[in-house]
């Protein structure tokens, strides 16, 4: 299990303390001071993260919107995930699969 934390201004340390307190101490990943409309191959740190995964991870983050500000950086970086066959999840938002399902769909063709 991962975390990831994003943020474009200000700390990312609220995320982390919520990720911390959920589910423990996990390797957390962050992109801090980075639009999350860039793309998740260009964010340092969630390249770093897809560089651990393996199949069956976990990968926690406060809300989705860290992964992708836009439909596309959004999509980008499920693809990245899906790739590797790991699963995400939000501490404050339904499975990602039923709030995106097409992106899902769309992520499992990249």
């Amino acid at each position: 299990m991962f975390g990831y934390v994003q943020t474009a201004r200000g700390s990312a340390d609220l995320q982390r303390a919520e990720i911390v307190k959920t589910v423990g101490a996990v390797p957390i990943f962050s992109d801090e001071g980075i639009s999350g409309a860039t793309a998740g191959a260009d964010r340092p740190g969630l390249r770093e993260l897809v560089a651990e995964l393996q199949a069956g991870d976990e990968v926690v983050v406060w809300r989705y919107d860290s992964l992708g500000r836009t439909p596309e950086a959004l999509r980008a970086a499920i693809g990245l995930v899906n790739a590797k066959g790991a699963t995400l999840r939000s501490l404050t938002e339904p499975p990602a699969e039923e709030l995106f399902p097409m992106m899902f769909t769309m992520a499992a063709d990249v």
